[in-house]
């Protein structure tokens, strides 16, 4: 065969594996599968491909109710498998800057910009709120006007995405959705009480946002919400760092919150970041329930 000769391959799932094999002889290769769907065809050609090539880093984008109707064992243990060896790698600016320009080259900039993607540690995240930002921002950005340029429209509108413009209010809304889960899992956690709106500590002279009971142990909790790097409005939760018995019953104490500046002893710090806030708040009870099961199981309650 010359230098001039072109291979050609079959427009088949075996055609398109030739294809990589022969690709990665001039170098390093990846391949995305964004967005893969519970299509019994589709998932068996997924199994050829992930059997038959070798050295070629492979990722696999699929939502966890795909993940779970696939009943074939052995696939997903193979997806497991990516997702805990490429989806749980942590990424540094430069891989982020990458992924996004081939996943969205006309808005890496901007979603770059955003703190809710720039933040995020994998790839399996960084995806999910690029996409969702990137949505977002376009039905905000119309096309009746045609005036208006909608690329530099969705770019103003990707940097505002998620953005908290009045925390303390969002706080307190979040507070209420929180309690809203505590309730649903009531029972199914054996929780005594929950208390119906903010508690005050009389010991501390500290109001605390959620408040239950179990046995003989008291939780209490506060969502500290912020717009800047630092939550500022911070000063009333520490009088409890030391508060470790109220009578009879010894205290568990947590806070919720979307910064990664708070470092409190003897405190559980449970992080949200802005795209689960603003789901939660749009009435998503599915993400609520899971923030509040994570609260629950991750204070052995």
């Amino acid at each position: 065969m010359s230098r001039h000769d072109v291979n050609e391959y079959e427009y088949t799932n075996q055609g398109f594996i030739n294809f990589l094999n022969d690709l990665k002889r001039l170098g390093k290769v990846g391949v995305l599968l964004d967005e893969m769907k519970s299509i019994n065809e589709q998932l068996d050609e997924l199994h050829e491909l992930i059997n038959k090539i070798k050295g070629i880093t492979l990722v696999v984008s699929l939502v966890p109710e795909v993940l779970n109707d696939i009943k074939d064992k052995a696939l997903r243990r193979r997806l497991t498998e990516i997702n805990d060896n490429i989806f749980n790698l942590n990424l540094n600016d430069n891989d982020k800057v990458e992924i996004l320009k081939a996943y969205c080259p006309d808005f890496s900039d901007a979603l770059m910009k955003n703190d809710d993607v720039r933040n995020v540690k994998n790839v399996s995240n960084l995806l999910n709120i690029a996409r969702d930002a990137y949505n977002l921002a376009r039905q905000k950005c119309s096309t009746d006007d045609i005036n208006k340029d909608i690329n530099e429209c969705i770019k103003g509108e990707i940097l505002k995405a998620f953005y908290i413009s009045d925390p303390e209010k969002v706080s307190k809304e979040l507070e209420k959705r929180i309690r809203e889960g505590l309730l649903k899992f009531k029972e199914e956690f054996k929780i005594d009480y929950i208390h119906d709106k903010g508690r005050r500590i009389q010991e501390k002279n500290v109001t605390v946002d959620i408040f239950f009971r179990k046995g003989n142990f008291e939780y209490i909790g506060d969502v500290k919400l912020t717009n800047k790097e630092t939550v500022e409005n911070i000063e009333n939760i520490k009088r409890l760092v030391n508060f470790e018995k109220d009578g009879e019953f010894s205290v568990i104490k947590f806070i919720i919150s979307n910064s990664d500046n708070i470092d409190l002893n003897n405190f559980k710090i449970f992080k949200v970041n802005n795209k689960q806030i603003v789901k939660i708040l749009k009435g998503d009870e599915e993400e609520r329930d899971k923030l509040v099961k994570q609260v629950l199981q991750e204070l052995k309650v």
